[in-house]
């Protein structure tokens, strides 16, 4: 059965996460969990060390059973 849950995403420049990484995201995270947000992550690379300790400080747990996939795309030609 499909999870059924409301997701929302908010993308963050890497200067707000320099600013405000974990302690400003209590604000962000309420007003999520106010539209319905059943779980709240963040992605941190594998090698990361600083990145996952800030985050598990915060609560955060690794979830070793998602990998993100990504697939690169071709440029385009065109304005961007």
């Amino acid at each position: 059965m499909p999870d059924q849950r409301r997701r929302v995403r908010r993308v963050t420049t890497p200067r707000e996460n320099r600013d405000r990484v974990p302690g400003g995201r209590g604000a962000a995270a309420a007003r999520l969990v106010a539209l319905g947000a059943g779980r709240i992550d963040a992605m941190v690379l594998q090698h990361n060390d600083l990145g996952q300790t800030i985050w598990r400080a915060a609560g955060y747990r690794r979830q070793d059973e998602w990998r993100r996939w990504v697939r690169e795309q071709a440029p385009t030609a065109g304005p961007r």
